[in-house]
């Protein structure tokens, strides 16, 4: 299992981009898996989404955590209902792209989608139905690509910030732990995820604690960051699946 691991210069490199991440998410309230999944796909793809969504569960927990009193119990079902859908979904598409370069195009591909929600994507009537249709959306793509966030942050613009961090937060939780089990009927989970997690863990806890350097007005100019970085990786991402750089 350790000859599989990436060189140690690559997870230098993956623990600065998750410091980085993490930093992110803790200030703007998202955009961890954003930046992290498609950067850490392109260095190595057993860097993601799986070891992710394993320390996504970390991020998640304590934001979730902090603010408990504040989350809306009623708004978690119909997240958790989508998402289930949503996994299934994605499941059977891992099904079919199961080769390598199919499965960088379906990642790009849904990565480029998250960007362009998140950079154009305009707030909706906030309905249960619109709610279980979001929540799908974001099953399917938070189990492929761990990136999941921008069809609820669309849902939840406008809402309160003190209700909307802890229920984001607790409905990424719902939705790693979803994830992960579909990827493990995918056949997509491996014993090495745990040491890739463990190993990238540290700058997960690492990002929390800069995050409170940054103040509101340097997080706006992060968030264009993430978008930059996010849309440039999954670029790149489609392009190797199309084997332009082989």
């Amino acid at each position: 299992m350790i000859e599989q691991l990436p060189s140690l210069p690559l997870l230098a490199l993956a623990l600065a981009i998750v410091v980085f991440a993490s930093t992110l998410q803790a200030s703007v309230g998202m955009g961890f898996g954003m930046v992290a999944a498609p950067l850490l796909a392109l260095i190595d793809p057993l860097l993601s989404p799986v070891p992710i969504m394993m320390v996504g569960i970390v991020v998640a927990v304590w934001g979730a955590w902090r603010e408990r009193g504040n989350i809306a119990g009623a708004e978690i079902v119909a997240g958790v209902g989508g998402r289930v859908i949503g996994s299934s979904l994605a499941f059977l598409l891992l099904l079919v792209f199961s080769d390598e370069s199919s499965f960088y195009l379906l990642f790009g591909g849904l990565t480029l989608v998250a960007v362009l929600l998140t950079a154009l994507g305009k707030p909706v009537a906030f309905t249960l139905a619109n709610h279980w249709a979001l929540s799908t959306l974001s099953g399917l793509m938070g189990t492929i690509t761990s990136v999941g966030a921008p069809p609820m942050a669309i849902l939840y613009r406008g809402q309160r910030p003190d209700k909307v961090r802890p229920t984001l937060n607790a409905l990424f939780f719902t939705g790693c732990v979803v994830g992960l089990t579909s990827l493990g009927l995918a056949g997509r989970l491996a014993a090495i995820h745990l040491v890739l997690s463990a190993i990238i863990l540290p700058g997960v806890l690492a990002g929390i604690w800069l995050a409170r350097y940054f103040r509101t007005d340097s997080a706006s100019r992060l968030s264009a960051v993430m978008l930059t970085v996010s849309g440039a990786a999954a670029a790149v991402l489609i392009l190797k699946g199309l084997n332009v750089f082989s």
